[in-house]
């Protein structure tokens, strides 16, 4: 019966099944074992394989690492006075760009032009254009509160008035207290036209802003001067320190800028703007040294005194001004001084003053027609306390000049002489002078005042050099 009960007991079925399970997993287990150590046999044959790829991988993370190192050190160094390597680049002044801005002790030089702007060529324009936007030069030109004068190349001085005049001597006055630098090394002239090229200069047409230039003592150059001085900053060969200005001295002299410079104009001697310059220059060291006969002056006029030791008394009628732009270019057109409309009055007197001549206005005075007809008392006598142009009060009166020099004839350097336009005019300022004498004067001497014409002071500035007035 209990066999009976054990084979119907079903719990003892479940269990002897459980251990039959257990050991058959058991014996499972003992057989896959070999198995499983083949395979992770072949897992560590892989990863032996694998060990170089893993090592690479291994020493760039190494590397990374050490690379990340001063990052680190210097989140570390923070809060240490010991200063990094690159604490002490930072600290080192950057370097500077070779592009910078000018630094000069030379002014920015003043360019004055031989020629009307309206009778420029579109590209010579452009390039005087192109060197005023550059900063290299500015126009020497009178200041105007109109906005498109700007624009203009031209000076835009009218001389025939007294206070254009006074506004352009003034303008290019040196004076003690800033401690200015002389005219011809701070303002030049530029030419644009040529009549002859040599290796030695240039030789440019006659022209009132020849003379001007010349007897201000300004260096007077080609305008291919400045173009080649524009394309040496383009290419980056010029020195950006300094502004382009032409050599006075001879020796120190580049033969290519010697062919840009003007050494005259037509039929007049060579070199006379060279000499002109060096009157000025000497003229303004002996200012500034105390010496010489503006010593005493706290201001010094432009000039070169050529004609310092004359008295010009002005006779007749001259070239009437005119503003039209239409006349200007046709008289930048002419080639010839006499016929483009140059002698004003007012032209005359500033080249006057500039060569040093003491300028006596007669025709404010006495018309032409009066001289003809014979000149009242009553007007020799205001002619005769006429006192010269530009000058304080005080200054001698042309009564006064006439009878010292009657006087002291043979013992002055002191020279009188009477300007008209044109030698067709001769016969008005002998009428004059004879009438003038026989008023301020007792002497019976007929020849001594010569009459010149305004082609004897254009041949004096041009070839500068004193010409005979006879």
């Amino acid at each position: 019966l209990m066999l009976d009960s054990d084979q119907q007991d079903p719990t003892k079925d479940a269990v002897s099944s459980g251990v039959e399970i257990k050991r058959s997993t058991k014996e499972l287990d003992k057989k896959q074992k070999p198995k499983r150590s083949g395979k992770k046999n072949a897992l560590d044959q892989s990863e032996k394989k694998q060990t170089p790829k893993q090592s690479e991988k291994k020493n760039a993370l190494e590397q990374s690492e050490k690379k990340q190192m001063p990052k680190q050190s210097e989140k570390k160094r923070k809060h240490s006075k010991t200063p990094t390597k690159e604490d002490i680049d930072e600290r080192k002044p950057a370097p500077k760009s070779r592009r910078t801005q000018r630094v000069s002790f030379q002014r920015r030089p003043k360019v004055m032009l031989l020629k009307p702007s309206l009778a420029l060529k579109n590209t010579e324009s452009r390039s005087i254009r192109k060197c005023i936007k550059d900063d290299m030069i500015s126009m020497l030109k009178m200041q105007r509160d109109d906005i498109m004068e700007d624009d203009n190349l031209d000076t835009g001085f009218d001389f025939d008035t007294e206070d254009g005049r006074g506004q352009f001597l003034s303008l290019l006055s040196s004076s003690k207290n800033d401690h200015s630098t002389a005219v011809p090394s701070s303002c030049f002239a530029l030419s644009t036209d040529k009549e002859y090229a040599f290796d030695e200069g240039v030789v440019v047409p006659r022209s009132f802003q020849f003379y001007l230039a010349v007897a201000c003592g300004l260096p007077i150059v080609d305008i291919s001067f400045l173009e080649s001085h524009s394309k040496k900053k383009r290419l980056g060969i010029m020195n950006h320190q300094h502004y382009p200005f032409p050599s006075i001295d001879k020796k120190k002299m580049a033969e290519e800028e010697k062919a840009t410079h003007v050494i005259g104009a037509s039929n007049h001697n060579w070199y006379a703007p060279q000499k002109a310059t060096s009157a000025a220059i000497e003229r303004h060291s002996l200012w500034t040294s105390g010496e010489g006969i503006h010593s005493s002056s706290d201001t010094l006029l432009p000039g070169t005194d050529l004609l310092q030791n004359y008295s010009v008394i002005l006779l007749g009628d001259f070239d009437q001004p005119s503003v039209s732009k239409r006349v200007a270019k046709k008289k930048a057109k002419s080639s010839e001084t006499t016929s483009d409309g140059s002698c004003t009055k007012g032209n005359i007197t500033v080249l006057l003053q500039l060569c040093g001549a003491n300028v006596y206005d007669v025709t404010s005075m006495a018309a032409p027609k009066h001289i003809k007809k014979g000149l009242s008392k009553s007007q020799l006598t205001d002619v005769a306390s006429l006192s010269p142009l530009g000058h304080l009060e005080g200054s001698p009166t042309l009564e006064d000049v006439l009878q010292s020099y009657f006087e002291s004839i043979d013992d002055t350097d002191e020279k009188v002489v009477a300007m008209v336009k044109d030698k067709s005019d001769t016969k008005l300022g002998t009428d004059f002078l004879a009438q003038f004498k026989s008023f301020a004067s007792d002497s019976n001497d007929d020849g001594v005042i010569d009459v010149v014409s305004c082609d004897w002071l254009f041949d004096c500035i041009g070839d500068f050099q004193v010409h005979k007035s006879g």
